[in-house]
C-alpha cells in the first residue's frame, strides 16, 4: 500500500500519500540459511581436481566452508596472510584475515584446508601467473580470465579473483550438484561454519573472535584469546568433522603420522 501511493504520487496522479502515516509491521530478525552439510559435501566434490580451475575452485570452497570467511576477506587473502604456527607440536595453517571495519583477526584453519592451499600452492600453472604485489607479497587466488584487463595489464593486483567470480564459481557448482539456490553463497558456507560452532557448545566470545563479530570496545579481548585454545575448537568443531572431502583420508593419513 505504501510502495503503492508513493508510486502515485511520483506519477503525478495524486497530490498526497495517504499511506505516508502508516507505520511498519514490526517484523521478527530472518534467520540465515546455512549451507547443509550435506550439500557442502556435494559442492565439494564438483570440482575437476585434474586441472589448475578444479584445484583452485575446491580450494576457495574449502577455506570458506572450514574458516567461516566472508568472501571480501577471502578475495583479500595474500601468500603473506598465510602463517604457520606450532602448537604442542602440531603444525597449524593460521589465516590472518582482514574483513569489515578493517579488523584483523586469526582463524586457525582446519586442516583440509592447509592441504588443500598447498596443492594449489604448489601447482605448476600457478608458477606461470604473475601474481606480485609492488610490496613483494602475493595474491593468493587469481583469476585465469578476465578479457576486460589488456594481456600487458593482467598481472599483480589486477590477477585477483573477484567476488562476483566467486560467487558464480558457487552458483555454477551448486547448481550441478542440485543444491538449493539459497544455499548458494558465501554467505551461507559462513553459517555453516557458525552452526557449527554454537551447536558444539563453543563459548559466544570464541565463537565471535573466530567469526570476526566482536564489537569494537571488546576486540582487544578477542585478540588476546590463546591460539592454543582456538586451534584446539577448532580440530574439534569444524564442519569438515561431519563431511568427506576429496582430501579426507590424505588428511587423517598425514596427521596421524605426525603425533
Amino acid at each position: 500500500m505504501k510502495g503503492f501511493y508513493a508510486w502515485a504520487r511520483r506519477a503525478g496522479l495524486r497530490g498526497d500519500d495517504p499511506a505516508a502515516g502508516i507505520p511498519y509491521p514490526i517484523a521478527g530478525r530472518r534467520l540465515p540459511t546455512p549451507l547443509e552439510s550435506k550439500n557442502a559435501q556435494a559442492l565439494l566434490h564438483q570440482p575437476d581436481l585434474d586441472t589448475f580451475e578444479g584445484v583452485r575452485d575446491c580450494a576457495i570452497l574449502m577455506t570458506l566452508i572450514g574458516c567461516g570467511l566472508r568472501a571480501s576477506g577471502l578475495v583479500g587473502l595474500n601468500e603473506s596472510s598465510l602463517q604457520l604456527v606450532d602448537v604442542k607440536g602440531v603444525e597449524w595453517l593460521v589465516l590472518k584475515v582482514m574483513e569489515k571495519g578493517k579488523r584483523e583477526r586469526l582463524v586457525p584453519a582446519p586442516h583440509d584446508v592447509k592441504y588443500i592451499l598447498h596443492a594449489y600452492l604448489g601447482h605448476r600453472d600457478l608458477a606461470s601467473i604473475d601474481r606480485t604485489l609492488p610490496s613483494g607479497d602475493r595474491v593468493l587466488f587469481v583469476s585465469t580470465m578476465n578479457r576486460a584487463i589488456p594481456p600487458q595489464d593482467y598481472h599483480g593486483e589486477q590477477r585477483r579473483i573477484s567476488k562476483r567470480s566467486i560467487h558464480d564459481m558457487i552458483r555454477k557448482y551448486g547448481q550441478r550438484a542440485g543444491i538449493p539456490v539459497d544455499q548458494l553463497h558465501a554467505h551461507a558456507m559462513r553459517h555453516l561454519y557458525g552452526t557449527e560452532l554454537a551447536e558444539n557448545e563453543v563459548d559466544l566470545i570464541t565463537r565471535q573472535a573466530l567469526l570476526g563479530h566482536a564489537d569494537p570496545k571488546t576486540t582487544e579481548i578477542y585478540t588476546h584469546l590463546a591460539m592454543r585454545n582456538l586451534t584446539k575448537v577448532v580440530d574439534a568443531a569444524n564442519p569438515f568433522k561431519n563431511i568427506r572431502t576429496p582430501l579426507s583420508d590424505l588428511v587423517r593419513e598425514l596427521e596421524r603420522s605426525k603425533r
